[in-house]
């Protein structure tokens, strides 16, 4: 059968057909639906290729069947060393000095005994077990 090529996007083995081309087809091509015209005698269009079905542009909704609400992706971050309070029972031991300091003098006492200040978002409990560890020796 002959055909021609009616719209971009058909390939063969040397790269794009151009649109208009026109040539001999053993079968219909698989993929260039809507793209080539199947010809007759003389060169006139028969039958066009059967176009693609259409793509549902609707979409599903998904809904949460939960009555909970979502869980917070991005949580704040908890023990955090801004936020002026002391921090009371969190490891290291009832009674620890340590643990009774205010955020604000913990940064002191880990810039005092690491020789720097400590990384913003470095949880009060990493601070405190890291100056206990610098305290120890």
């Amino acid at each position: 059968m002959k055909i021609r090529i009616t719209a971009p996007g058909c390939f063969g083995a040397r790269g794009e057909i151009e649109v208009g081309a026109e040539f001999e087809v053993k079968a219909a091509p698989k993929g260039w639906e809507g793209r080539y015209l199947v010809l007759g005698a003389g060169g006139d269009p028969v039958t066009a290729a059967p176009a693609p079905a259409p793509k549902s542009e609707a979409k599903t909704a998904i809904t949460n069947p939960a009555s909970a609400p979502a869980p917070n992706p991005n949580p704040a971050p908890t023990g955090d060393v801004d936020n002026g309070k002391t921090s009371e029972g969190d490891g290291g031991g009832e009674g620890d000095e340590i643990s009774k300091m205010t955020d604000e003098q913990l940064s002191e006492a880990y810039k005092t005994a690491m020789g720097k200040a400590h990384h913003p978002q470095m949880k009060r409990v990493n601070i405190e077990a890291a100056l206990r560890e610098a305290l120890k020796d």
